[in-house]
């Protein structure tokens, strides 16, 4: 068979910025399995020499599990890579070049997707660069073709994931919905919380026909759901819904702290982590006699925390609420391009997890002590960019990419009865 290649500006031309990199993904403790073709090449030319094959030895561990999980790379107790030099660059790749690195280890950041024969080619908002390029480039849902020339081992690539339209239904139709979420987005008349509201009662009218195992469905029929959304008159009256919402309790906040605590719980010292702790306990001076101390961190009465959130969010969004606004909908454009939700078995299920990502997002953002300290400065154009940045890609890292992790959030919103519409307004409306 032969695939068509395409990809996005942001990440056509990328290239790792190494030594340079402000947060290396190769010091952050990630477990980074090593495929078994790659690991067998590797093998062969370390054990040319017996400096190199111990070398070998020591930091590789055989898992013989999952192809892209053949072996293991060892992680040092400080949580960097051991072929990570002092000098920030990688061992193995220094020696050896890309043809003998682990399928992870070559393509990171790039995510390569493929439906029937074609495949696409994502950043991962996880690297410090890529989130750079995609919140600073003008973006741009209209896919760039490309060859395998400008992948980082040529012909020889990974793909993460795989998916066929022939016989199934919610494959089928799966670009089709992705792209017309994608127009929701783009929507510039459109401010972030409605953007949020169109996709959920998008995907909401969707699910009773439009699910995995769904048998009878027609591109008309999903055009039909969306023109509906979009209709003018119904653009104005979800607006109103969202005007007029106000949560009687702030469930939304005490999800976020029960979340944000339990990712600190398991990681406190990775930048993630760190910035839970920085930003609960900077509400030590807002809240008074409602904090408790945990693992360093404090925790609070949902209702005395959604308060004070409530007072830092009116005074950031004052002076640039737009701003942040725009980096949020860049985060939800990219989450829409190169996450799949035909992995969940409906949509809304995805854009309700999604929102609620969002919303945990925005909450670290707005609480950030760092965000605060701009409010005085009246230059503040590049320090808010960076800042962006780095929630993102921190973020992402610890959040969006782990797995386990995201099953956990699932399972606690399933357990609460969350996948309602009915639910979403108090996530999208959280100010």
């Amino acid at each position: 068979m032969t695939y068509k290649f395409n990809t996005y500006n942001y990440i056509k031309d990328f290239k790792c910025t190494g030594a340079d990199c402000p947060d290396s993904c190769c010091a952050v403790g990630w477990q980074i399995g090593y495929d078994q073709t790659h690991y067998l090449l590797l093998q062969e030319i370390m054990s040319q020499t017996p400096e190199s094959k111990k070398l070998f030895e020591e930091n590789l561990t055989l898992n013989q599990s999952a192809d892209n999980k053949f072996a293991n790379i060892r992680t040092l107790e400080n949580e960097r890579c051991s072929f990570l030099q002092d000098d920030q660059l990688c061992q193995l790749h220094s020696q050896y070049g890309t043809k003998y690195l682990s399928n992870t280890c070559a393509q990171y950041p790039r995510l390569l997707l493929q439906l029937d024969d074609q495949i696409e080619m994502h950043g991962i908002l996880s690297c410090p660069e890529v989130a750079r390029l995609y919140l600073t480039t003008e973006q741009t849902t209209q896919p760039i073709s490309i060859d395998t020339n400008a992948l980082p081992r040529g012909d020889d690539y990974h793909i993460a994931n795989t998916a066929s339209t022939k016989d199934n239904y919610y494959h089928q139709h799966f670009q089709l919905v992705k792209d017309l979420m994608l127009q929701i987005t783009s929507h510039s008349e459109h401010n972030l919380d409605l953007k949020l509201y169109l996709l959920a009662n998008f995907s909401d009218q969707l699910a009773p026909v439009y699910f995995r195992g769904c048998k009878t469905l027609t591109a008309e029929a999903i055009t039909q759901e969306y023109n509906k959304t979009i209709e003018p008159d119904n653009v104005i009256r979800l607006n109103s819904q969202l005007q007029k919402y106000a949560a009687p309790e702030p469930f939304a906040v005490m999800l976020i702290q029960a979340i944000i605590l339990f990712r600190h719980k398991h990681a406190q010292h990775d930048s993630f982590g760190k910035l839970v702790s920085s930003v609960l306990n900077s509400y030590n001076t807002d809240i008074d006699d409602s904090a408790k101390v945990n693992n360093d961190v404090a925790i609070f009465e949902p209702h005395d925390l959604w308060l004070a959130y409530r007072k830092r969010h009116e005074l950031v969004y004052k002076k640039f609420g737009e701003q942040i606004d725009s980096y949020l909908v860049k985060y939800l454009t990219n989450c829409i391009s190169r996450e799949w939700f035909i992995n969940l078995p409906e949509p809304f299920l995805y854009i309700q997890m999604l929102i609620t990502r969002l919303s945990i997002l925005k909450f670290m953002f707005i609480s950030d002590p760092k965000t605060s300290e701009l409010l005085s400065s009246a230059d503040y154009g590049s320090s808010l960019e960076q800042l962006a940045i780095s929630h993102i890609y921190s973020f992402t890292r610890a959040i969006d990419q782990d797995v386990g992790f995201l099953k956990s959030i699932y399972q606690v919103m399933d357990e609460q009865q969350f996948f309602d519409i009915e639910y979403s307004p108090m996530f999208i409306t959280l100010h």
